[in-house]
């Protein structure tokens, strides 16, 4: 058993390296996709399920100017959640039977979208000759929700965390066990339904960058600690929060694209005493602003700072308070500044 739990803690790792990395994926596949369908074949078919969208959604916009390109109506969510955007877009949408059947049809490409591959996780653990069976599996991913018509993608995602957070105010109360997840999160609905394909006694998922602050308040640095904040500096978004007594006392979300140094050395400060505006953050393009207590950001205890590109922001050598770099080896670049690796 000893042998099965350290096994699967080192695979506990790599599937939240998928899904906070979960555009890397998607960008290798599109890279591949578009070599091979720009040179081998003339059409490209599209099914399986939403997955995280980013270039891959480029690419099929590309291809569809000059091929068919046609989706079903289930995948065709990695592009738009709104099936009029993708039509705009030059791509066919149709049902899940309609798709199956073109599979077999030479002029097409056919290709299944999914974040969870599981044919290749088993290939990998059993490498390792061990048995492909888990006690638990964690999964995390970015999902914006599926927001009603004629609202904003970026205010949705915002509420929906800040509704459960006003009833449950920790991080992990956004942790769903697999048969529970909420209908708007589309996405990590199908990475669990996809995961169950996995022999696993618990699924459960949640988004990375609630994941993020939760994986970061078990850090050893925090512990004992009453108030201190976390930084995660991820692929696509940056989510700044404080940490009050256990609890989530505020947090803001931005695109990591719009963050700059400068930029945190404004948000940081201002987070943990509610001098965030939700409303200018949006304008900003960001996801809004959150705080539902307050304590002074002087007596902040330690900022735990994670994410594959925290790096880009070392700390600025006149901040009163210096970041940790957590689960990583410190920047050497980061001159006057205290770090710790953990």
């Amino acid at each position: 058993m000893a042998q099965k739990n350290d096994f699967t803690a080192f695979v506990h790792v790599h599937l939240n390296r998928f899904g906070n990395a979960i555009d890397i994926g998607v960008l290798i596949k599109g890279r591949n996709f578009l070599h091979t369908v720009s040179w081998k074949t003339n059409i490209a078919h599209r099914t399986g399920v939403e997955m995280g969208g980013g270039r891959v959604s480029t690419v099929l916009k590309n291809r569809a100017r000059t091929h068919a390109v046609v989706m079903s109506a289930e995948a065709a969510a990695t592009v738009h959640h709104d099936p009029a955007r993708v039509a705009s877009a030059g791509i066919v949408i149709v049902s899940a039977k309609e798709a199956r059947s073109l599979a077999a049809d030479p002029d097409y490409t056919a290709v299944t979208l999914a974040d969870i591959e599981p044919n290749r996780l088993r290939r990998i653990v059993t490498g390792f000759g061990v048995p492909f069976e888990f006690d638990v599996i964690g999964l995390c991913a970015q999902d914006h929700g599926v927001p009603p018509r004629d609202v904003s993608h970026l205010d949705y995602r915002h509420r929906l965390f800040a509704e459960t957070l006003d009833q449950s105010p920790f991080p992990h109360a956004l942790v769903y066990p697999a048969d529970q997840v909420p209908e708007t999160f589309n996405r990590l609905r199908c990475m669990a339904r996809t995961a169950k394909k996995i022999p696993a006694k618990e699924i459960f998922v949640m988004d990375s960058g609630m994941a993020a602050i939760q994986g970061a308040c078990c850090d050893p640095l925090c512990r004992g600690l009453e108030r201190f904040m976390v930084l995660d500096i991820a692929t696509s978004h940056t989510v700044g929060a404080a940490i009050l007594a256990g609890e989530i006392a505020g947090f803001f979300e931005y695109h990591t694209h719009d963050i700059t140094a400068e930029k945190l050395d404004r948000l940081l400060p201002a987070l943990p005493g509610g001098g965030l505006d939700h409303a200018k953050i949006l304008d900003e393009g960001g996801h809004g602003a959150y705080s539902r207590r307050q304590f002074d950001y002087r007596e902040n205890e330690i900022t735990i700072a994670t994410g594959p590109r925290r790096e880009r922001h070392s700390a600025n050598p006149h901040r009163s308070k210096p970041w940790h770099w957590n689960r990583s080896r410190p920047p050497s670049s980061a001159a006057g500044t205290s770090v710790t690796s953990t």
